[in-house]
């Protein structure tokens, strides 16, 4: 007499994290696995520390900030390109998450700058919003598609209030001088702006770093004579980011942001040629002796 023999219709597969029950025959195609109910798993919830949510909140206000104060930097007396290009970089890296910045910003412009400088520079930077949310995904994508967007904002803006105005061939040509301005500190704003959020303290490149450097060179520009005392922004920033420049890249990371950080405030407050030599040495003399403590 031959009964049909059963075959056991499960094999046993080796898995990275557990190990798992895999059926390879029978009518249901049953399978199970080591440490699931049997009527079903619960579902895997995300868990957000209290520390990373601090962290992102506070880069928030960071970035906010640093928008309030690049809106009202302005270089020459006449030219204002980073509140638009701060704005632009901020949505490209983070999203439209980020969607305050833009008020921080136009706050900055409309607050800290008086007269006719504080309509064009709103009007600027409201015309960059909509170009660029009005503006096809092809033409962000491409790599000066915004630098481009925002040179053609301040462009049209500019010369359309200057139009009504006063004309000059010296406006104009300082109105295409901020234009290409704003458009080169799209790129660098993005690319230190990436490296901050993507990576910490001394993994930075030189490249990145020159990036994080320009953009609290503005910072210093737009934060003016505000001060706690004797204690001054400007001047705290200052030789906080020499300081660090200089310990992570040494002597030449170090004089590189001691020329950006004299360069682009001294365009502000017209102290150029001392502030870049001051600055420079302080920077390359830090990186020098950094591994002495």
């Amino acid at each position: 007499m031959q009964d049909k023999a059963d075959i056991y219709p499960y094999r046993r597969e080796t898995r990275v994290k557990g190990r798992r029950l895999r059926a390879i025959g029978g009518a249901d195609g049953i399978q199970a696995t080591t440490g699931e109910r049997r009527g079903g798993s619960r579902p895997a919830f995300k868990r957000v520390s209290l520390y990373q949510e601090i962290r992102e909140q506070s880069r928030g206000l960071v970035l906010y900030a640093t928008g309030f104060f690049l809106g009202h930097a302005v270089l020459l007396g006449e030219l204002n390109p980073f509140g638009a290009a701060f704005a632009v970089a901020v949505v490209l890296v983070y999203g439209n998450r980020a969607w305050p910045v833009w008020i921080s910003v136009l706050a900055g412009q409309v607050f800290l700058l008086n007269g006719l400088p504080a309509v064009t520079a709103a009007a600027t930077t409201t015309a960059t919003l909509f170009l660029l949310r009005l503006s096809p995904k092809e033409l962000l994508e491409k790599p000066l598609g915004v630098p481009g967007l925002v040179a053609v904002a301040v462009i049209v803006t500019k010369t359309g209030f200057l139009a009504f105005g006063n004309p000059t061939s010296y406006a104009y040509v300082s109105i295409f001088f901020e234009a290409a301005f704003a458009g080169v500190l799209v790129h660098l704003f993005r690319l230190g702006l990436a490296a901050w959020r993507e990576k910490r303290g001394l993994q930075l490149t030189i490249e990145e770093l020159f990036c994080l450097m320009v953009i609290v060179a503005g910072v210093i520009a737009g934060s003016g004579d505000l001060a706690l005392g004797p204690v001054s922004l400007k001047g705290t920033l200052t030789r906080v980011c020499l300081l660090f420049a200089a310990a992570v890249g040494g002597g030449g990371a170090g004089a590189a942001a001691g020329a950006i950080l004299g360069v682009i405030p001294g365009l502000a407050y017209t102290l150029v040629p001392q502030a870049v030599s001051n600055y420079a040495l302080a920077g390359f003399l830090g990186g020098c002796f950094r591994n002495f403590g």
